[in-house]
């Protein structure tokens, strides 16, 4: 893998918020590198704090770096 991520993240009836995250190789291959389930109604600041401190984690690669 090249160290490239990209999250998917949507809004899920009215009391969770869902976070996928996807890994990609050189040749385009996407890996699956996790899925997060964040419950709080999406309009309170809170559930949103915790996406942006989700959003900020960093996904070690496995060969190091």
């Amino acid at each position: 893998m090249c160290g490239r991520a990209t999250a998917s993240v949507d809004v899920q009836r009215k009391d969770r918020i869902e976070a996928t995250f996807i890994g990609w190789a050189e040749d385009g291959t996407a890996y699956v590198l996790g899925h997060r389930v964040l419950w709080g109604v999406p309009t309170d600041d809170e559930v949103w704090f915790e996406l942006d401190d989700l959003l900020k984690q960093r996904w070690p690669h496995p060969l190091g770096g």
